[in-house]
């Protein structure tokens, strides 16, 4: 999680809960935390610094208690919340179009994708690192310098059991018969909450 990001989920946790009329101490009780971890996620996330469990349970409370016996929101599929639009590198593209599209989508990470099947990795951090230590140059093709794959689940997949993979990993790649169709992030998963939340309003 980025600061901001972190800023983010904190202020949709809070109007969340005071939209539905739960006290902190009532939503400790449904998480399972004490009332002062839900305190200090919703003012001070970053001294707390709340691991992505803590954060799927609060997120999975509150869409239950909204829900009143509905079905639970990690209990969905998680092609429900994956981005279908993936941008990718390819093996034989060079480290100056990764460099590229980091810049333009400030991505910390891209996929690196070969017919359909994922077989690497490019973070910010290490392109970057080994650039500056000039350990590879702007024409080197990507499959020189890629990392290992991101984890990746079936598109039927329940939202809930991404919760160990996103405690690791910043993404999680969505699979249909091994082809790639998609990517999920903690924030997809919030993104879906809010919307959860103006349904219910309606």
């Amino acid at each position: 999680m980025t600061l901001d990001s972190l800023d983010d989920i904190s202020r949709n946790i809070r109007h969340m809960r005071t939209s539905l009329g739960l006290s902190q101490k009532a939503l400790a009780r449904l998480v399972g935390a004490s009332q002062s971890e839900i305190a200090r996620l919703e003012k001070d996330p970053h001294g707390l610094n709340p691991s992505y469990d803590m954060v799927f349970r609060v997120v999975d409370a509150l869409n239950e208690y909204a829900a009143r016996g509905g079905e639970s929101l990690m209990a969905r599929k998680v092609q429900d919340v994956m981005h279908k639009r993936i941008v990718f590198l390819k093996p034989r593209d060079t480290v100056e179009k990764a460099i590229k599209i980091i810049r333009e989508n400030d991505f910390s990470q891209i996929p690196v994708i070969r017919n359909g099947i994922s077989i690497g990795t490019v973070y910010q951090k290490d392109i970057l690192r080994a650039l500056k230590g000039k350990r590879i140059s702007l024409e080197m093709r990507i499959d020189e310098v890629m990392s290992g794959p991101l984890p990746q689940v079936d598109k039927d997949t329940p939202i809930g059991k991404l919760n160990s993979i996103l405690e690791s990993w910043e993404a999680v790649l969505i699979a249909d018969k091994s082809k790639i169709v998609g990517i999920v992030t903690i924030f997809d998963i919030f993104g879906l909450l809010q919307s959860t939340e103006q349904t219910r309003k309606l």
